[in-house]
């Protein structure tokens, strides 16, 4: 049995998880009011240097204005354009980076959720599976104590035994309302576990009861249901049947009578309808 469960399972839905949505959050960066000064400085003596001046004189900020007002601004442009660069590089990466731990746990949650939907189904499967089979196995022997309960009847009847007859034809729709029960627990157990199967991928076998495995109690209940409308045409086995139970009818008591084998019929063509 240990074997059969461990080969008998679910596997989890292969459900994509929804993607995170990208959250671009910016990381503070230093105003470069100390920077751009000292960088202008650098970049109008490389620039003086660069168009031949052997050294800048010290009132160079008096005689030579536009030089470092253009040097400060176009430094200035750089180092605010590098800066810049770098901020939306290392945002992006902070972005990316966030996002894919996000998608992570989203991913993990998604399988989490797959794994145990998949055990709880594996577990009601297993539970079923037990369980049809368990039933199946009841109904022959049903079955065939309904048969000797009928034939017992039917002797009762000929021998004008009528307490005996009802002893015997209660007991027979106490059988009868058993097996209905276990042919209409049959039939939704086939339904559930035939839709819990669908679209998954799985190790399950089909389902183990089918209607050529089972014992057809039609014949029996036809014969049971044969004694009623014999009984119903009989004053004195109706008003003995009707008196065992309140003093109800004849009529009315064989119909109820009856019902049960109605029942087991119904539920047995059911199961096989629906095979």
């Amino acid at each position: 049995m240990a074997n059969q469960e461990a080969l008998q399972s679910v596997a989890p839905s292969r459900e994509r998880a929804p993607r995170a949505p990208l959250r671009f959050e910016p990381i503070p960066i230093v105003v470069p009011a100390v920077f751009v000064p000292i960088l202008s400085i650098i970049f109008a003596s490389l620039t003086g240097l660069a168009i031949g001046f052997k050294a800048i004189p010290s009132d160079a900020w008096g005689r030579y204005p536009h030089l470092f007002v253009g040097a400060w601004v176009l430094a200035s442009t750089l180092c605010v354009s590098l800066l810049y660069k770098i901020h939306q590089v290392v945002s992006r990466h902070i972005a990316q980076r966030r996002q894919r731990a996000e998608q992570a746990a989203l991913d993990q949650a998604t399988v989490l959720r797959a794994q145990a939907e998949a055990e709880m189904c594996t577990r009601q499967l297993r539970t079923i599976f037990t369980a049809s089979m368990d039933c199946a196995s009841r109904i022959p022997s049903s079955v065939q104590r309904a048969r000797l309960l009928v034939q017992q009847a039917e002797g009762a009847f000929t021998t004008n035994a009528y307490m005996s007859f009802w002893d015997r034809m209660e007991d027979a729709s106490e059988v009868f309302a058993s097996l209905a029960e276990d042919f209409a627990r049959l039939t939704a157990w086939r339904a559930t576990y035939s839709a819990s199967l669908r679209d998954r991928i799985h190790t399950f076998p089909q389902f183990p009861v089918a209607p050529s495995t089972l014992v057809d109690p039609s014949e029996c209940a036809a014969r049971f249901n044969a004694l009623v409308q014999r009984a119903d045409h009989s004053y004195e086995l109706a008003s003995i049947g009707a008196m065992r139970h309140g003093g109800r009818s004849s009529a009315s008591y064989c119909r109820n009578a009856g019902g049960a084998a109605v029942d087991v019929m119904r539920a047995y063509a059911d199961f096989c309808d629906r095979a």
